[in-house]
């Protein structure tokens, strides 16, 4: 059973209104007494109810989180990747007339866009950098990129990877707590629909009083009064202003 936003919304607002009304009601709740529905199997319902309304609550709040962690490992990979490309470009000027260096630093190869590719690379890229002394020291002398500058970097890559572990928890979580709360639902649904059979019979003798908590109540013959008020469509291929219907075969041309 899939629930839409609005679906929920429906169901726990009507059925609410539903165990509220049938409780304060004195038609109702009495009829509901005579018909042996005690008050704590009311309760018992309002329990069920209690439970969908906070798994829904938990959901919303996890799908926010959810949001929010996404937000921030965008923003911590597009500012890391801002400053790794800056260090990209800084090393292949540094080794642009060494094909060796160039090789050996990867920086004759495409960048990676998918993340796990973009994080490997990224990683191997500052090691080996921070791993070549005459290189770390070229950084500095030719652009005032020091060493602590290129260990931040190399923070930075693996501060998104943190970032993205932690969306994927958001993700995880968000998906429990829907479960959690579709599951509530289906409880409230089935138990709200019981409940309906059982105020339809207690108030079997006084219908009408079904209205106040949601439920239609037809009048007797309200389906066959409106059929029969229903206008009779005319044969069809007649005219029903030129056909006489005392005559079988009636002239289309006649006489003036």
């Amino acid at each position: 059973m899939l629930f839409t936003t609005r679906a929920i919304s429906d169901l726990l607002y009507s059925t609410s209104r539903m165990l509220e009304i049938s409780f304060k009601d004195d038609i109702i709740h009495n009829a509901l007494l005579a018909d042996n529905f005690s008050d704590e199997k009311i309760d018992a319902l309002k329990g069920i109810w209690d439970e969908a309304n906070t798994k829904s609550e938990l959901y919303k709040a996890a799908v926010d989180s959810q949001k929010e962690m996404r937000l921030a490992f965008e923003k911590i990979r597009r500012e890391s990747n801002a400053s790794y490309m800056a260090h990209v470009n800084m090393a292949f000027y540094i080794c642009m007339d060494d094909p060796e260096k160039l090789t050996k630093f990867g920086l004759n190869s495409r960048r990676a866009i998918k993340f796990n590719a973009w994080l490997l690379q990224a990683s191997d890229f500052y090691s080996r950098v921070l791993a070549d002394p005459d290189l770390a020291t070229a950084f500095d002398e030719k652009f005032g990129e020091t060493v602590t500058n290129l260990e931040d970097g190399k923070k930075a890559v693996l501060g998104v990877n943190t970032a993205k572990e932690t969306q994927n928890t958001a993700i995880g979580n968000s998906q429990s707590k829907r479960e959690e709360r579709d599951k509530a639902l289906r409880k409230l649904f089935i138990a709200i629909r019981g409940f309906v059979v059982v105020l339809k019979r207690a108030m079997k003798i006084n219908p009408q009083h079904l209205e106040k908590v949601g439920i239609l109540v037809y009048t007797p013959g309200y389906k066959k009064k409106k059929k029969e008020e229903e206008p009779e469509e005319p044969p069809t291929g007649t005219d029903p202003q030129t056909t006489d219907p005392n005559t079988e075969n009636p002239d289309p041309n006649p006489s003036q």
